[in-house]
């Protein structure tokens, strides 16, 4: 942040929206801080560092597991995984999601996205049963080391901060009819607005590839009076470009390749080939694979 700072222009929402609406240009080198989910780590670590700085943000919340205190799918998953392989040490792992299918340990953003693309009832049964399968216990101590609470949200809303949606479930809106996709949108913008005491205006979607949004959500989005949609493709933002299918660059570890990242060239370059978004694609799940497979070791 005190990079982001020193070297960009950072913009708060309503000057985001502000711009969209009268269709100008964005300030030279500006930029927009974003986090999805509605993760604990939020209000510990990151909102103290925002307001050290004077730094404002938009945070997309997953309203439905906030409120019902439910984890993530994908982190249930994670859990289960290293409670099985520390009594197992088995490579291996078999979900039965209609027909036995075994992943490797070692190959965990593999399984998930396999898992991305099953229905949701289809998922959670898969996951329930291995979770039963192994008597993996779920704590409930989990739940609230995870997740946000609304008092925290509404205390980062007094602080400056930004809301948006990002759907009840993290359900990807493009694998479910048309109707579910526009309950997903309107219940979790309408539960937000109701705990933070303003209205919303902007949307992420859930993974956030172009395949995971079309011309049908992003129309009911701007129905429901959404100004701006965000996807997870890294190209950067120019006038005149859908104001529902805003790129995000993500944050890797390494701080070289932050600069390189955040400096336009991802942008820049996928206009011409696709080859740097698969290459950073490639490098995050060969990295997040790594550090999984040691986590569960040690």
């Amino acid at each position: 942040m005190e990079y982001m700072k020193s070297n960009y222009t950072i913009l708060d929402m309503q000057r985001v929206y502000d711009v969209l609406k009268r269709g100008i240009e964005f300030p030279k080198k500006s930029a927009l801080i974003t986090f999805d989910d509605g993760y604990k780590d939020n209000f510990t670590n990151a909102y103290p560092i925002l307001i050290k700085h004077k730094i404002p943000a938009i945070f997309f919340l997953t309203s439905g597991n906030i409120d019902e205190r439910e984890l993530f799918w994908w982190d249930i998953l994670r859990y289960a995984i290293k409670k099985i392989y520390a009594a197992t040490k088995m490579n291996d792992i078999i979900l039965d999601i209609g027909g036995k299918k075994t992943f490797s340990v070692r190959n965990l953003v593999h399984m998930e996205n396999y898992l991305k693309e099953v229905p949701s009832s289809t998922r959670k049964a898969a996951i329930a049963k291995l979770i039963d399968d192994y008597s993996v216990d779920i704590q409930s101590e989990l739940v609230e080391e995870q997740l946000l609470t609304w008092q925290e949200i509404r205390e980062m809303a007094d602080g400056g901060m930004d809301f948006g949606s990002h759907t009840v479930d993290h359900s990807i809106l493009t694998r479910m009819p048309l109707e579910e996709a526009q309950w997903q949108i309107s219940k979790s913008k309408e539960k937000i607005e109701e705990e933070i005491g303003k209205e919303i205006f902007s949307f992420a979607y859930p993974n956030g590839t172009p395949k995971d949004y079309n011309l049908e959500i992003s129309d009911y989005l701007r129905r429901r009076g959404f100004i701006a949609a965000f996807a997870t493709r890294p190209i950067l933002y120019s006038t005149g470009n859908d104001a529902m299918t805003i790129g995000r660059i993500g944050v890797p570890d390494d701080e070289n390749l932050f600069s390189a990242l955040i400096s336009g060239f991802p942008g820049d370059i996928g206009r011409i080939s696709s080859l740097p978004y698969r290459y950073f694609q490639n490098e995050y799940v060969n990295n997040e694979n790594s550090r999984f497979f040691q986590l569960i070791s040690q």
